[in-house]
């Protein structure tokens, strides 16, 4: 049995299959926010999903910042977690291998075997949720830097340094949570006739969009994550504030991605057969 586990802010998702290819089973649950339980409540979870099948591999998706060798969570933006050694828990308790990657890398690696970027040789998978996580994806596979791309961490707007005590990168104007933070409430309680809100929201993601395009030039932007299920409400202003920027190229497709919530853990289901191949 292969098993992929998906951290989130809010929530971690586990799931299980025989090849690896679809959810089987699967248990949702809050995220501890004491990481000292979170050790026993996922293997706790993982037994669940499982029952009494032998488990062959365990893939983990987690937001960054993450030490792969080491097994580690590090300082994740929006879980109290400092430092957890989450690899080798799993790995004593299952006696398998486990390994763990960035959560939009998953979410790409998903979305190029599975979803919407199958067609595209080079694209660039967006989730917006909690935060904003990026991966370019190359042939199927993330690019291999050194660490994982953050283009939630790009400074799109560094006026509102003075004016919010805080850099206006775009995961702090256009995430999730940003929006509650700043429009009162969630994307999907932000009516389709609000044009004003979602004008404003559409123009700093097309600030985002923007840089993302003119440094990779990827035939894609694919979005997942839980504010991308809004998108009919943005998209058609987002377009039209990058026809107005200076492109040097006509902009590529923005597409919804197939699996917009299940993306990563449908990637940390890849990551574990990767183990085992």
């Amino acid at each position: 049995m292969l098993v992929g586990i998906d951290i989130g802010g809010s929530k971690i998702h586990v799931a299980s299959s025989h090849l690896g290819k679809k959810i089987e089973r699967e248990h949702i649950f809050p995220t501890p926010t004491n990481q000292r339980t979170v050790g026993p409540t996922l293997i706790k979870a993982v037994r669940e999903v499982c029952g009494r099948s032998p488990i062959d591999a365990i893939g983990i998706s987690s937001p960054g910042p993450i030490d792969k060798r080491r097994g580690m969570v590090l300082t994740p933006s929006h879980i109290p977690w400092h430092n957890l050694r989450i690899v080798e828990p799993l790995r004593k308790a299952f006696g398998c291998p486990v390994a763990i990657e960035n959560d939009a890398n998953c979410g790409g690696m998903a979305e190029a075997k599975y979803g919407a970027g199958k067609p595209f040789k080079v694209f660039v998978y967006i989730t917006i949720s909690s935060g904003i996580g990026t991966a370019i994806m190359v042939k199927g596979q993330p690019l291999p830097t050194p660490h994982n791309s953050e283009g939630g961490r790009m400074i799109i707007e560094p006026s509102l340094e003075a004016v919010e005590g805080r850099i206006g990168t775009f995961e702090s104007l256009c995430s999730g949570q940003a929006v509650v933070r700043r429009f009162g409430a969630i994307a999907a309680e932000i009516h389709d006739h609000d044009t004003a809100s979602w004008e404003i929201i559409a123009h700093e993601l097309a600030l985002g969009f923007y840089n993302i395009i003119t440094l990779v030039n990827p035939e894609a932007l694919v979005l997942a994550g839980g504010f991308s299920l809004n998108h009919k409400k943005f998209i058609r202003h987002v377009k039209q504030n990058l026809h107005s920027m200076p492109l040097l190229y006509p902009p590529p497709k923005i597409v919804p991605a197939k699996h917009i919530l299940n993306a990563p853990v449908l990637g940390a289901l890849l990551l574990s057969t990767e183990l085992i191949t």
